[in-house]
């Protein structure tokens, strides 16, 4: 009878170290800003070294110019060496746009905005410095439209000289 007791225990205690172990590391929560001018239906973030469990951590749309304070997860320095991987769904179309390798600390403010190229993400800027991204985003896209237009024009030139 007492072995059976000590074998109960020994269960018990095993399991109990095992669902220890599933809540181990930190625990991370981030407030999202949704600064894009269109709903979000879905955000969906893992660490980038084991996307195995991806669920949608909204619960209901995230308002254009709406925000929220969700917790991702608990998660181990090991887990994060690679920062996370960010899948974020447009409600309107059900276009997304991923991230990958994205730093993000526990208590960051992430915000999720919309630029020349599309959708964009700023972790712990103010509104007025993503302002100041989206701009220099703007003179980069105009300077890379510039230098295909020449590229365009010297091949067209080049074809016509043969």
């Amino acid at each position: 009878m007492r072995k059976r007791k000590f074998s109960v225990l020994a269960v018990l205690t095993a399991a109990l170290s095992v669902l220890a172990g599933c809540q181990s590391g930190e625990e991370y929560t981030i407030h999202v800003k949704n600064l894009t001018g269109a709903e979000i239906s879905e955000i969906v973030i893992t660490p980038d070294s084991d996307q195995s469990e991806q669920k949608n951590l909204l619960e209901e749309n995230l308002a254009a110019d709406g925000e929220i304070d969700l917790t991702i997860g608990r998660f181990t320095e090991e887990e994060l060496e690679d920062g996370f991987a960010v899948v974020v769904y447009n409600a309107e179309d059900g276009s997304y746009g991923t991230f990958s390798m994205l730093q993000i600390d526990n208590g960051d403010t992430v915000s999720f905005y919309l630029d020349d190229w599309g959708l964009a993400v700023a972790v712990d800027l103010t509104e007025e410095e993503i302002e100041e991204q989206i701009a220099q985003d703007h003179q980069n896209y105009l300077e890379m439209l510039e230098e295909m237009e020449e590229e365009a024009a010297a091949e067209e030139s080049a074809a016509e000289t043969e």
